[in-house]
């Protein structure tokens, strides 16, 4: 019985692949921290504010047992807040977060998961008055973790994914938060593609964020753009509502309601099939 065993686990493929498959778990499309390339507009005040991301997620090394694979990535991502200024093409930065993180991914089938170390740290650029910041001149910079479990389906060209996890942060400063905890889900579907130029999609994402105390939930609806399993990149163009607390680091207990819309798009991405 052992021999037959070992057999069995011996015949099973293995092999290894570096910087050739996309990642194994897609962070979430909701979640406005989940590392991307896009430009957003507001549709609420101030109208001419807009973000900008530059980041992606980073498949590294990928390790192929049989239907399982386990994976090591890189995440890096800038998020600025910008507007537009007169007289002139001006556009003053307010608010610039860094991070970086390594991300080490399971996916056996419509089962993923993720567990992610992190960096982040947040900067007042010259275009946000002092008087603007609720905690006034401060350091921000924090390491955390989390981990996340998902599950997704598709049938008949429905695509439909739920999520969920939670993790802590380890050091922050500032640490006078009221709690290091964080946790939260959410889903993201998509209807069958339109001439397979655009692609309905909705998702959401629902977070407790302990160290401001608050439940953050965000919003996005709108469209796939030319979806395809081969495609390079994945491109949506959508409406985004945010509402619960700033995470914007350097706006650390300061709320957040706004509306916004976007072109987003992931490199290295999980296509939506």
């Amino acid at each position: 019985m052992i021999l037959a065993l070992a057999l069995a686990v011996i015949s099973v493929p293995v092999h290894v692949s570096t910087f050739t498959d996309p990642a194994l778990f897609s962070p979430p499309v909701a979640n406005n921290r989940s590392p991307e390339l896009s430009i957003d507009f507001r549709l609420t005040t101030p109208f001419d504010n807009f973000q900008v991301a530059l980041g992606a997620r980073l498949p590294a090394t990928t390790l192929h047992i049989g239907e399982h694979a386990i994976q090591i990535g890189l995440d890096g991502c800038v998020w600025s807040e910008l507007g537009r200024a007169s007289p002139g093409i001006y556009f003053p930065v307010f608010t610039a977060d860094y991070l970086a993180a390594v991300p080490i991914m399971y996916r056996w089938r419509g089962l993923s998961a993720e567990f992610v170390l992190s960096h982040i740290s947040a900067h007042r650029v010259d275009g946000l008055p002092i008087e603007a910041v609720p905690r006034g001149e401060f350091k921000y910079s924090r390491e955390f973790m989390h981990l996340r479990v998902s599950f997704e389906h598709s049938v008949g060209g429905f695509f439909l994914r739920v999520y969920a996890g939670g993790g802590g942060i380890g050091r922050s400063a500032p640490w006078d938060i009221k709690s290091p905890w964080f946790f939260g889900g959410g889903f993201e579907g998509a209807a069958p593609s339109i001439g397979g130029v655009i692609r309905p999609m909705l998702a959401v994402d629902v977070t407790w964020n302990g160290d401001t105390g608050t439940v953050d939930s965000g919003i996005e609806a709108g469209f796939w753009l030319f979806p395809r399993a081969t495609s390079i990149a994945q491109v949506r163009a959508t409406v985004g509502l945010y509402s619960g607390s700033d995470r914007r680091g350097i706006m650390l207990d300061a709320k957040a309601e706004r509306v916004s819309f976007g072109i987003r798009i992931r490199f290295g991405d999980t296509p939506r099939l």
